[in-house]
């Protein structure tokens, strides 16, 4: 039997409060997934498995119900734990890495469209605020979409959807 290792793993958020008397939790994504039957939670930098007994709220914050916490005190213990699905550790959005504010983002066909203003990080993504005849347009900072990253020459190429960007 192959052992569990937190290599094996990559962090999906965090539990950040306790709802209710019954032990359940407010879960807070770092991105957009699927929730499973389990989930590991990083006790003591290991990843220990827990069975998700229901699920309820929104996407973005949904409340979990885990098997044996059954009570706020057991939940409030939990406070603070990161949340762990099966897969290797995805590489950091470009966003996280940089400061981007200053970068001119390009379109797939090479035309200016405006220097990024400042960045919006939200829940699940970061916007890159910039300048477009006049209005301002906020640009998901998405790692598919963006086709050349130059750091040196402040520059980011993406191929972003139609209608995105205004007339």
């Amino acid at each position: 039997m192959k052992p569990i290792r937190i290599e094996d793993f990559r962090e999906a958020g965090t539990l950040a409060k306790v709802h209710g008397t019954k032990g359940e939790l407010r879960f807070i994504p770092d991105f957009h997934f699927t929730l499973k039957e389990w989930v590991f939670l990083s006790v003591k930098g290991k990843p220990v498995p827990f069975f998700i007994e229901s699920i309820k709220g929104s996407d973005d914050a949904p409340i979990l119900k885990l098997r044996y916490v059954d009570s706020a005190d057991l939940a409030e213990k939990l406070l603070g734990k990161t949340v762990l699905i099966p897969g290797k550790a995805k590489r950091k959005s470009i966003a996280f890495e940089e400061e981007l504010s200053g970068f001119t983002i390009y379109d797939a066909c090479e035309k200016p469209l405006g220097k990024i203003i400042r960045l919006l990080e939200m829940p699940q993504q970061v916007l890159a605020e910039i300048n477009i005849n006049n209005q301002l347009v906020l640009i998901p900072i998405v790692e598919d979409w963006i086709l050349n990253f130059d750091k040196r020459k402040k520059r980011i190429d993406m191929d972003l959807p139609l209608g995105l960007l205004p007339d």
